[in-house]
């Protein structure tokens, strides 16, 4: 009976699995678009002072 327990709770973790990556995929997405955009402007936003410290050190 308890095997049965089991099997029926790893089937059910597995579904939850499978099903994540639907719901996970969008919140990821604008999240890595947020981070990537910030990183590339603050890339750019550094390139403008040329001093012989890094620009990243007054971030």
């Amino acid at each position: 009976m308890a095997s049965d327990d089991r099997m029926s709770v790893g089937a059910d973790l597995d579904t939850r699995v499978e099903a994540a990556p639907g719901w996970l995929f969008w919140p990821l997405t604008v999240l890595g678009a947020a981070v990537a955009g910030v990183g590339v402007y603050g890339m750019w936003r550094h390139q403008a002072p040329a001093s012989s410290t890094c620009a990243c050190v007054r971030c």
